[in-house]
């Protein structure tokens, strides 16, 4: 619950319309990589796409069956490493689409590996394949804010949370450690849950480099500002949406 209400400000409307406009045949299959609780799926199922929802975390997997539950779609969900997709029969040259939304590639642990990812990704899809992703720039991210941000889940918990960003931050890394005080209904003491997140200032130039090591597999088929087709990508923008598409006779890159 306080999962989806700290990622508000993801335009999962916007980011899944877009799917929408893409040349896709009817029905096509749909990876999500990096599902996390299952918006962006949800949103594509009920579009007509048949989506496999892919996430480490079962935590959120069980999150992400219960949405799909709630509004009567059917998805597969699956808890597989995202950086080995496409080396099963599940998932080998099966998809017409995959997706990686929500600016997931900014934490640093996904971009650091993302060539692996991009090579599971070409495994899993069928030549002509399209895959989408998005990664906030560098220029996107804010300062911590000082207060806590108060969250009310209908079943009476509430959740604050306290965002601390580490002073020890480079120019391309910046660390934060989020703390949670959990409040519950029935009036028992309040219960803290911490964790740590680093995200990558990317700059659009890191991204164009490394899409070069993979021309060999993939072909950009648009660069855009926001999640439309006639919004392409300009110097200077803060987010970056890049449409890949699966090359015939792609040779996989080592």
């Amino acid at each position: 619950g306080f999962y989806d209400l700290d990622h508000q400000w993801r335009d999962y409307e916007a980011q899944a319309g877009l799917i929408r406009t893409l040349p896709l045949p009817p029905r096509a299959r749909i990876l999500d990589v990096c599902c996390g609780s299952g918006s962006h799926a949800v949103l594509l199922a009920k579009q007509g796409f048949r989506v496999t929802g892919v996430d480490q975390s079962e935590a959120l997997l069980a999150q992400a069956r219960s949405k799909a539950r709630g509004v009567r779609v059917r998805i597969a969900w699956f808890k597989r490493d995202v950086f080995s997709l496409g080396r099963t029969p599940e998932f080998a040259s099966r998809f017409e689409g995959a997706i990686l939304l929500g600016w997931t590639l900014s934490i640093d642990a996904i971009s650091r590996r993302f060539p692996e990812l991009l090579r599971g990704v070409a495994r899993a899809l069928k030549p002509g394949g399209l895959f989408v992703f998005d990664v906030a720039l560098g220029a996107n991210f804010h300062p911590a804010p000082e207060s806590p941000i108060v969250y009310m889940l209908p079943t009476g918990f509430k959740g604050a949370l306290t965002i601390r960003e580490d002073e020890r931050a480079t120019n391309s890394l910046k660390a934060f450690s989020y703390f949670w005080d959990i409040s519950r209904p029935d009036g028992r003491p309040p219960r803290r849950v911490a964790t740590r997140e680093v995200l990558r200032m990317t700059g659009p130039q890191e991204i164009f480099s490394l899409l070069k090591e993979f021309s060999g597999q993939f072909e950009v088929a648009h660069c855009l500002r926001e999640y439309r087709l006639d919004r392409p990508f300009r110097k200077g923008e803060k987010n970056l949406i890049v449409v890949l598409r699966r090359l015939d006779g792609a040779v996989e890159q080592e």
